[in-house]
């Protein structure tokens, strides 16, 4: 690949993982956990729903931090960066369809 375009990858990884990162960060602080829990009266719900924030929210970092990790391979290793392309692309529908079923399930 050129020298440029491995640059711009990177840097679109690296930006779009910052940008995963700061919401799972949200998605797990407390004022948007509480907001959740009281959006809804039933007790159960209100729990399920918490849970389902901090599920959000550590899926979101962990995609977050492969994603940078993503960029950097495209960079500095441009050789496995399309393994590492198709993983990424495999370890996003996995874990977004996880994240549904769980969302589904009571």
């Amino acid at each position: 690949m050129d020298s440029t375009k491995t640059l711009l990858i990177m840097i679109f990884f690296i930006i779009f993982g910052i940008v995963f990162i700061a919401t799972g960060l949200f998605f797990m602080s407390d004022g948007y956990l509480k907001k959740l829990s009281q959006s809804v009266e039933d007790v159960k719900k209100s729990r399920h729903l918490v849970k389902a924030g901090k599920l959000c929210g550590s899926v979101s970092m962990g995609i977050g931090a492969f994603t940078v990790f993503c960029g950097i391979i495209a960079k500095f290793f441009p050789s496995v960066f399309p393994f590492f392309a198709l993983l990424y692309v495999i370890i996003l529908i996995i874990s977004f369809s996880l994240i549904i079923f769980s969302l589904k399930m009571k």
